[in-house]
């Protein structure tokens, strides 16, 4: 199974290059006139677009992308005129912390909210958790941020609003990533964990004298883990595709900013990496979600 897992991140990582390579393609503008400025002559744009190869087939270009990608080669950036590479990884750290720091809140805090309702079923605690899971759903990821940003940094002062550099720079970004996975994590726990509570296995601990917080902590919740597991691994991409937008609107240096600014710039070279790496990211994470499911089921290992 591990094997057909590598095989199919293999394909799609490769799929997801071609298709972002033609996408690139379809975005209306040139990118040798943004090159040269407004102000150049036809003259001057032909060259550069002869100089940058721009002007050879289709196929010539993809072909040549896809075997710079093989040796990890992608190219340089029309913007910076640096290798993409140079650009990108300085990049990839802020990414990083913020999407791990936006899922590990996530996951404390959605958990614990999902293992509460559930324990309290038809009460005003598990109601009021419902309408905000819901609302967390429902709420879009820049907007929240926004109201964040004006509650918290604007008229309280206790973060900053923008930038990056300590970790109070990272609180209102992770918080705002992390809203809708909260939501998302939340009800799966919910629902997961009442499904194992009504299991015969848990009756029975709990006839023969077994403290509650072992029932539901060694007994219930890691049997309910498997599908928020799975949901987590899944989620992780769309965690990812919202840090553009949150790394957006708190100007965080991360691969969402240098990608938002690419496309305007139509530098194709480091928009195609950028949307690349977060293809590789999403399906590693999907692929270490199997393993973990492996970890902790063993009927999955014996299958």
């Amino acid at each position: 199974m591990l094997l057909r897992r590598l095989g199919a991140l293999v394909v799609t990582v490769l799929l997801v290059s071609v298709a972002t390579f033609l996408a690139m393609r379809l975005v209306p503008g040139d990118p040798a006139r943004m090159i040269a400025g407004p102000e150049a002559s036809a003259d001057v744009v032909e060259a550069i677009r002869r100089d940058w190869g721009l002007d050879q087939p289709l196929h010539i270009q993809l072909g040549r992308f896809l075997a710079g990608i093989a040796t990890g080669d992608f190219g340089t950036s029309y913007r910076t005129r640096s290798p993409v590479w140079d650009d990108v990884k300085t990049r990839l750290l802020p990414t990083f912390l913020l999407s791990v720091t936006g899922l590990g809140l996530a996951l404390a805090f959605g958990i614990a909210a999902g293992v509460l309702a559930a324990t309290r079923r038809g009460t005003v605690l598990d109601t009021g958790l419902s309408i905000l899971s819901t609302l967390g759903i429902s709420l879009p990821v820049f907007w929240v941020g926004i109201l964040l940003m004006m509650f918290f940094a604007a008229r309280l002062r206790w973060v900053p609003s923008s930038g990056w550099g300590t970790w109070q720079h990272l609180v209102l970004p992770a918080f705002t990533l992390g809203v809708g996975f909260f939501a998302s994590i939340s009800r799966m726990t919910r629902s997961s964990m009442l499904e194992v509570l009504q299991d015969d296995y848990v009756r029975t601990a709990r006839a023969k004298g077994v403290p509650r917080v072992k029932v539901l902590m060694g007994h219930a919740l890691r049997n309910a883990l498997l599908p928020i597991i799975t949901i987590a691994g899944l989620e992780f991409g769309r965690l990812l595709g919202g840090a553009v937008i949150t790394e957006t609107v708190f100007a965080w240096p991360g691969l969402g900013t240098l990608m938002v600014n690419s496309i305007k710039f139509r530098d194709y070279p480091t928009v195609q990496a950028c949307v690349i790496l977060l293809a590789i990211c999403i399906a590693v994470s999907t692929f270490l979600s199997d393993l973990l499911n492996l970890y902790v089921d063993p009927r999955l290992r014996r299958g």
